[in-house]
């Protein structure tokens, strides 16, 4: 005789008990069910213990479940903000912290983190809070919270040269008010956008031309989730 349990589950563990009988007498026998599957995902969200201009370290913690197997490692994968492509970092680090190395200044990364077991990986966690390379020392330091713009250098087209721009209400042009989406406008239909000319931490600031009035304003494009 044989038991089949279709789309058997971690769940299915356990002990079974086998009883067979006929007009003499009965048998029964038990049996163990061991159900592996690939490890859980890594609870919360990665978190940085430690932030530099080029580096982070990241911490996480283990899956409430290993699969029935022990975990023998975890992928560290990153992106930026402005681009959101994920990149493996590492398939093989074996513990729970991860130093990121080599990373650009002053920019907003999301990082996420994967167990596997003999069975392969599981779900990736959530994705990791917004995490920007920054200065230690103190006066450098920005808040993530903060809309400091870094303006690229005329002399570095390519923004390899950054100087910070923090606008006071005396450098605003316009009193601050709150504005409604329109949804039904494409940005295309009405602007050219043209050279970037400046990088906050959660988008590019660019010259912006509007059609209708001929006026070059600054749009800063912040890439949004939906």
């Amino acid at each position: 005789s044989r038991l089949t349990v279709p789309q058997v589950k971690v769940t299915d563990a356990g002990n079974y008990e086998i009883s067979v009988k006929n007009s003499i007498g009965q048998a029964t026998a038990m049996s163990t069910v061991n159900v592996h599957d690939v490890p859980g995902q890594v609870p919360g969200r990665p978190y940085a213990s430690d932030t530099s201009l080029r580096s982070v370290i990241l911490s996480w913690g283990c899956p409430s479940s290993d699969g029935g197997s022990p975990v023998t490692g975890y992928r560290v994968e990153m992106c930026e903000a402005e681009t959101e492509v994920w990149q493996t970092l590492t398939e093989q680090c074996h513990s729970t912290s991860y130093h990121v190395a080599d990373l650009l200044p002053h920019t907003p990364y999301f990082f996420r983190v994967t167990a596997k077991n003999k069975h392969g990986f599981g779900n990736p966690s959530e994705t990791s809070s917004v995490i920007v390379t920054k200065d230690r020392r103190s006066s450098l330091r920005l808040s993530v919270d903060s809309d400091d713009v870094f303006v690229l250098s005329p002399t570095s087209p390519t923004g390899s040269s950054m100087s910070i721009f923090s606008p006071t209400e005396e450098d605003l042009p316009f009193e601050p008010k709150m504005v409604a989406l329109q949804q039904d406008r494409k940005f295309e239909e009405n602007y050219d956008l043209q050279e970037a000319i400046g990088k906050g931490k959660f988008g590019k600031v660019h010259k912006c031309f509007e059609k209708t009035s001929g006026k070059t304003f600054a749009a800063k494009i912040v890439k949004c989730r939906t």
